[in-house]
């Protein structure tokens, strides 16, 4: 049977130091690390918000663009047919799978 000691040279792993210095410099390289994650970490999330802040103005128009999409067609619809009010719901499935409800609706003025 063939043993062996972490402080004999013939350990095949090499000798094992635990000194204060092995130990703070392991803990610096830990540490450096550790900084560089934590930086990445807020480039990653300053991009992030970068990406939200121009994202916004996107979804808003195109809320904005259905909103306007829908009233034009109930306002086509109420004119073309001549029907006193027109009412639309169009369900709108969201990316994250959320569904939205819009209503539109368009009703002609007495006299017209």
């Amino acid at each position: 049977m063939c043993t062996f000691s972490p402080h004999s040279n013939d350990f095949p792993f090499g000798r094992v130091d635990y000194t204060e210095d092995k130990l703070d410099e392991n803990k610096a390289v830990k540490n450096n690390a550790l900084e560089k994650l934590s930086g990445e970490t807020k480039k990653l999330k300053m991009s992030c918000d970068e990406v939200e802040k121009r994202c916004r103005p996107l979804r808003v128009r195109k809320k904005y663009m259905y909103e306007e999409a829908l009233q034009m067609a109930v306002g086509y619809v109420t004119d073309t047919f001549n029907t006193n009010e027109t009412k639309a719901i169009v369900n709108l499935n969201g990316a994250n799978g959320d569904s939205k409800t819009k209503t539109a609706t368009k009703t002609k003025k007495k006299g017209k």
